[in-house]
């Protein structure tokens, strides 16, 4: 076993895999997330709270099965002329920290440690796990860079990772297809049509970036019970509207009643699209996202009537239509060869939010892995790193919607608030 807070294996034997997993040039988005991660870290992370007895060295080993199984988990990054390069990397194992404690209480400080710490242009892979063991429980932490992987990615990997200690490991998948070969790959986009901002819409003003000083970010969490997780599922239905919508107007406020400098601004709230159904992306570990972005005015609409309001901004970026817009503007952008100086300008309009609500729903899978239970799954975590940011993740598994609150700058409370908030808005 290594010793707590110690990094194992970063050699190993070359791997053997059912598909052939090559190196590929990056997509656009890919790319992008590349630059912008050697300006500011855009990495993030997921966490599995388990329940039931494990061993270290079985981790160890479903660890390495996750990396046979997903070619960019081998994989560095390596610029070239013609553009930046996936590599294969066969003999770099997926870095794995030990750390003895309660998995329970443990996991917000590993996580705030793993956003603080940033990868490097000469990492490999791009990917590495922390494990807090105890007798009869244990939570492993994935961090990735933004270029390999998106929160669904993760989320499947922590339940491969379960599944081969249950005995049941998934099979190898082929390459990893970028974002931009699956749309290129589905049917001809129709003119696309042109979408009116909201009248009260704000203009796209950059985002200062938050001044690095060291230290590592505040991280807390907080789950729905399952009763408030299924009432809020219902009224939003009822409401014509979703569960995100309603997250992200609890959130809206519940900042503004916790700060006196949030109570006199319009709130803007980027929230990432999960793009795979649309692409048909499957399971692949990779980055299939769009983008969508709502604002919330000084106005004081009823908290239904707002989350009605952002359902209908946001519902044009879950289409393909969608995706295309998005995906035109990140091609056009990288097409002019930008710089890393270049990319940090072009993020600091594009994702200039006051809050982030990155949320995955429920997750698609089960919670019994053989003996073992994922009790919960929390993020994803991942920090944008601008003045006052505030990023809120959200996973729902086994019927409880698991928040997660990070921040260089944090609003104290804001998860607690944002429960009373829809306690509120479900009764």
């Amino acid at each position: 076993m290594a010793k707590s807070g110690d990094r194992e294996g970063h050699m190993g034997s070359v791997m053997q895999h059912g598909h052939v997993h090559t190196d590929r040039k990056l997509g656009a988005l890919e790319h992008l997330f590349w630059l912008i991660d050697k300006h500011r870290p855009l990495h993030f992370t997921m966490t599995g709270h388990v329940v039931g007895k494990t061993d270290v060295a079985a981790w160890r080993t479903a660890l390495d099965a996750l990396q046979r199984r997903n070619a960019l988990m081998s994989a560095a990054i390596e610029a070239a002329e013609e553009g930046p390069f996936f590599r294969q990397r066969k003999n770099a194992r997926i870095p794995l920290r030990i750390v003895e404690g309660d998995p329970g209480r443990s996991w917000q400080a590993e996580v705030a440690a793993e956003l603080g710490a940033p990868f490097s242009e000469k990492d490999s892979p791009l990917i590495r796990a922390v494990l807090i063991h105890a007798d009869g429980a244990a939570a492993i932490t994935l961090a990735a860079h933004h270029s390999i992987a998106d929160g669904f990615s993760l989320a499947y990997a922590i339940r491969d990772i379960l599944s081969t200690l249950a005995g049941n490991p998934p099979p190898t998948l082929p390459q990893t297809p970028s974002e931009d070969e699956l749309f290129d790959a589905g049917p001809p986009e129709p003119i696309p049509t042109q979408y009116a901002p909201a009248a009260d819409a704000l203009p796209p003003v950059p985002k200062g970036y938050h001044l690095r000083d060291g230290s590592n970010p505040f991280v807390s969490s907080l789950s729905l019970p399952q009763q408030l997780t299924a009432q809020l599922r219902a009224r939003a239905r009822a409401e014509s509207t979703t569960v995100h919508c309603a997250l992200a107007t609890a959130l809206t406020f519940a900042a503004r009643k916790l700060s006196t400098a949030w109570s006199t601004i319009p709130i803007r709230v980027w929230s990432p699209v999960n793009m795979r159904p649309v692409l048909n992306a499957g399971e692949h570990c990779g980055n299939y996202l769009g983008s969508a972005s709502s604002s919330f005015g000084l106005e004081t609409d009823a908290f239904w009537d707002l989350a009605r309001r952002m359902g209908a901004e946001i519902a044009p970026a879950k289409t393909r239509s969608g995706l295309h817009a998005a995906l035109s503007a990140v091609r056009d952008f990288i097409s002019s060869g930008p710089d890393v100086a270049g990319a940090a300008g072009f993020a600091s309009v594009a994702f200039a939010h006051e809050a982030v609500l990155t949320n995955l729903g429920v997750l698609p899978f089960p919670i019994q892995y053989g003996p073992l239970r994922l009790q919960r799954v929390w993020g994803p975590c991942i920090l944008p790193d601008f003045e006052d940011m505030q990023s809120v993740g959200v996973a729902t598994i086994g019927g409880e919607a698991c928040l997660t609150h990070s921040s260089y700058s944090p609003i104290l409370g804001l998860l607690e608030e944002m429960h009373t908030k829809l306690l509120l808005a479900t009764v």
